[in-house]
């Protein structure tokens, strides 16, 4: 297979951007068999933001669609028939004490929202929170009878110790709902690449 030059990536991907659809998402992610998801997925931001600049007239168009392009891009890297999460928790100290929030987003193999997960919770502890964000994913998979998925989250600390130390006591509700799934991962995405959760706990949070 020839390698796509680096103009045809960015003429797809601007595509992609002004005209957000399945035909466009999947063109872009295709590239993925000749570049790395986590570059493929940056240069997407790159590109967002020149065209941002470009036409700011459809700049939210154009920022909407980088998030669901990057969503899409990580799914369609999972192996076949899996579906995709994303996660993220939020804590913020107020006078009334700490507030924590939890999300979660589920997509199809076909690169669509299955479920959105929003709440606070008791947790405190960073770590424990991400957890809890985890958790709450997979168990929403779970409701949907999926047997194959892969957590995206953006703690490194979380996913280091998944991959490094998985007897932790900490993990045990993650391991506990890990063997429910025919195959699961967890794995580490770059924070910015974590956007659409990273807003969606941030949101709740200051309803809290």
């Amino acid at each position: 297979m020839t390698r796509p030059q680096s103009k045809d990536i960015n003429h797809l991907i601007d595509r992609a951007l002004i005209e957000p659809c399945d035909k466009t998402f999947f063109a872009v992610s295709k590239i993925s068999s000749t570049a790395e998801t986590v570059k493929l997925a940056e240069r997407v931001r790159h590109r967002a933001a020149r065209l941002c600049r470009e036409t700011p007239d459809i700049g939210r168009k154009i920022l909407r669609a980088r998030e669901r392009l990057i969503l899409f891009i990580y799914g369609k890297a999972v192996p076949d028939r899996a579906f995709s999460a994303w996660c993220d928790a939020s804590l913020k100290e107020t006078e009334s004490g700490m507030t924590t929030a939890i999300s979660g987003l589920l997509c199809s193999p076909q690169g669509k929202m299955v479920s959105l997960i929003s709440q606070l919770i008791s947790e405190r502890d960073a770590v424990m929170a991400e957890t809890a964000a985890v958790a709450a994913v997979m168990q929403a998979a779970l409701q949907h009878r999926v047997d194959r998925l892969r957590v995206h989250s953006d703690c490194a600390a979380l996913v280091q110790l998944w991959c490094e130390r998985r007897q932790d006591p900490r993990l045990d509700m993650i391991r506990t709902l890990a063997a429910r799934f025919r195959w699961f991962e967890l794995c580490r995405v770059p924070r910015l690449h974590n956007q659409l959760a990273d807003r969606l706990a941030k949101r709740t949070m200051n309803k809290g």
